[in-house]
């Protein structure tokens, strides 16, 4: 049901089932007898419901004091926890923080191979943060080009195309594309015919 809630972007219940478990356990996995896996599984619906609804202070606060970890995730869960953690710290621009976390992510792919198809999310993950640094386009270009060639061996067409216009748009940033319309008729086309090569 909570994973459901997420997908569904059903805030309003992530938010009550969180709040009551807060305010009847205070946070305390011990105290409520509730199995790990389903206490995570709840603070990661009640952080996504926060950060849904743009309450980013309350959704750190959660994550600090339940003292959620990026480091070596063991699960799937863990991961996509982690993973919200980082996407977290960039919209309170903590872009150094995000980047130190999709790191740490992107050293646990190599770990478990269960992981690899975040590869390219993480990449992207670092490259956005930098490009919202605004003084390393060149380092943030460089990672959305990594995360195109993960997300073409990963067949992930939709993080090819977030990372080629996010790159598109550095480069008009920068003076750096001339003709802006022939780099999105490639990208038209590359979708159109389904295929990755532009």
């Amino acid at each position: 049901a909570i994973k459901n809630a997420i997908d569904g972007e059903k805030y309003s219940f992530l938010l009550l089932l969180g709040e009551h478990y807060k305010l009847l356990y205070d946070w305390n996995n011990r105290r409520s007898g509730i199995e790990p896996k389903t206490f995570l599984y709840l603070i990661y619906g009640y952080v996504s419901g926060l950060i849904g609804v743009g309450n980013y202070p309350a959704a750190r606060e959660v994550i600090d004091t339940c003292r959620i970890s990026a480091n070596n995730p063991e699960t799937i869960l863990q991961f996509d926890f982690s993973v919200l953690t980082a996407q977290l710290y960039h919209l309170q621009n903590e872009y150094d923080l995000s980047i130190e976390t999709y790191n740490i992510l992107l050293n646990n792919i190599g770990e478990n191979e269960s992981f690899q198809k975040y590869e390219a999310k993480c990449l992207w993950g670092i490259a956005h943060s930098l490009r919202h640094k605004g003084y390393d386009w060149d380092g943030a270009i460089d990672y959305y080009d990594r995360s195109i060639e993960a997300a073409i061996r990963l067949g992930r067409e939709s993080e090819v195309l977030k990372s080629m216009m996010e790159k598109l748009n550095i480069y008009m940033l920068q003076n750096k594309c001339i003709q802006p319309t022939v780099f999105i008729i490639c990208l038209l086309n590359s979708k159109k015919n389904s295929k990755f090569t532009i």
